[in-house]
């Protein structure tokens, strides 16, 4: 398993270490990793290992009476009748040995039997010399504040563990190629999900994995970006409705209620989208306009997903690939400039309150331009900003050539306000490099600094072979 999670691992080996009752929630979306993060801490532990399962309470005690048998040194299995019994079970045995017992899909058998958590809480109070650590994984950290945890419960105080996307950095361990234009395309195509990057295959290029999995009738790539939002919402329509609104760059609620023809307002749609962990928010900053807050799809691959498919699911299912196909490519240099600002963001939130930006990032406040249309640029695509009102101006650009002087004293001009409390910093983006006198400006200025791509990623990408 490559350490995409060694924060995880070590936060588990950690409770794994004390004595008594442990409890440990770990949530995130479907296909985030959380499996594989739990089967790959549980190797060398004894481990009852119980996957619940979308089905009745009989079927779930039949599964988890399996799981205790072949765990192997627990003997056979005690067919009790119920779940709150067999559970009994595995805390009478912990108080002998000591022993992990993982409960991946928890959410399965809390929409059944909503006194799990009860039970659970009991046992721990009665047990308390058992020699237990408990691992519930769960679906969606949405999920989880809203049903899971009673704060009346000792669930309440478990030790929370939240798989959150991997960002581009995280993203490109997961392939041999270091031709950094690719490595972009795939995390701006399938980034975010360790799942969904798997898609990826090496061998081919780009437009040959696009047709491949996403303009084939029969993409479980399809399914699983409605999953997500079915794990989160019982009723999704209007949700999709929105991502896609949110995909073409439709900044206000009332700009995406008139793109969606919705007859209501859709406050409580963005609500529960943000709450549900699926977009993030954002200040957007617009000349002349003031501020106003926006919202942005977090996984590349949604955002791809939606921005493209919906809109050519009559051609995809008669197999005429051909029209979306063009469709797609010819737009992707410009979605590709959007994902290369998404990664020097990633790289601004990785540096902050280190050596390398020495300013802790209280909030982030964006452009009004940064989005498809680069024919309006703004000094500016996004600024950091500090407690202390420290202002960081930030440019990301990628260009066939490198970049000049006049693209820095642009970016120069750049405010956020008349106030002068503190003076501004610059970080200029590049996807290659900059010219000589744009360097000459930046060493003889302390307060400009220039990133290019290769930087960045020597920085937090793999490490060579």
């Amino acid at each position: 398993m490559l350490n995409f999670h060694a924060q995880e691992l070590a936060t588990l080996d950690k409770l794994w270490q004390q004595d008594g009752v442990k409890i440990s929630i770990v949530a995130g979306k479907r296909k985030m990793g959380k499996t594989t993060l739990l089967q790959e801490f549980a190797q060398d532990k004894p481990t009852v290992f119980f996957k619940a399962s979308e089905l009745t309470p009989r079927f779930n005690l039949l599964n988890l009476n399996r799981a205790i048998e072949n765990a192997g040194f627990l003997g056979p299995s005690p067919n009790l009748p119920t779940i709150g019994e067999t559970l009994t079970f595995i805390w009478r045995a912990a108080e002998k040995e000591k022993m992990l017992f993982v409960i991946d899909d928890f959410q399965h058998l809390i929409k059944v039997d909503q006194s799990l958590t009860a039970i659970i809480t009991k046992l721990q109070m009665t047990y308390r010399t058992s020699n237990l650590l408990l691992v519930l994984s769960t679906r969606a950290p949405g999920y989880l504040t809203r049903d899971l945890v009673d704060k009346k419960s000792l669930l309440g105080s478990a030790t929370k563990i939240i798989l959150k996307p991997l960002d581009f950095f995280d993203s490109c361990k997961l392939f041999k190629t270091r031709t950094l234009e690719l490595l972009v395309l795939i995390y701006a195509v399938f980034g975010g999900m360790p799942h969904t990057l798997e898609y990826m295959d090496e061998d081919r290029n780009i437009k040959e994995n696009i047709i491949e999995h996403y303009l084939q009738p029969e993409s479980s790539l399809h399914e699983l970006a409605h999953n997500i939002l079915r794990d989160e919402f019982p009723e999704i329509a209007k949700y999709v409705s929105v991502l896609i609104a949110l995909a073409q760059h439709k900044l206000r609620r009332k700009e995406i209620t008139e793109y969606i023809d919705a007859p209501t307002d859709i406050a409580n749609h963005m609500t529960q989208l943000l709450t549900s962990d699926l977009v993030e928010r954002f200040t957007i900053f617009r000349q002349g306009d003031g501020r106003f807050t926006a919202h942005f799809i977090k996984l590349p691959f949604l955002n791809f997903f939606f921005r493209y498919i919906p809109f050519f699911y009559n051609d995809i299912f008669q197999h005429n690939i051909s029209h979306p196909l063009n469709e797609i490519l010819a737009d992707l240099r410009i979605y590709r400039d959007f994902i290369f600002k998404k990664i020097c963001l990633e790289w601004c939130k990785r540096q902050s309150g280190t050596e390398g930006l020495p300013m802790l990032i209280n909030s982030v406040q964006i452009a009004k331009d940064l989005n498809y249309n680069t024919a309006n640029e703004t000094p500016f695509d996004f600024a950091l900003l500090s407690r202390l009102d420290t202002k960081v101006f930030c440019k990301c650009i990628w260009r066939e050539r490198l970049v000049d002087l006049a693209t820095l004293k642009a970016l120069l001009k750049a405010d956020l306000t008349d106030k002068k409390d503190a003076p501004p910093y610059y970080l200029l983006f590049a996807n290659d490099d900059f010219k000589a006198d744009c360097k000459r400006y930046a060493h003889d200025n302390p307060y400009v600094r220039l990133i290019t791509l290769p930087m960045m990623f020597a920085e937090f990408g793999p490490k060579p072979y």
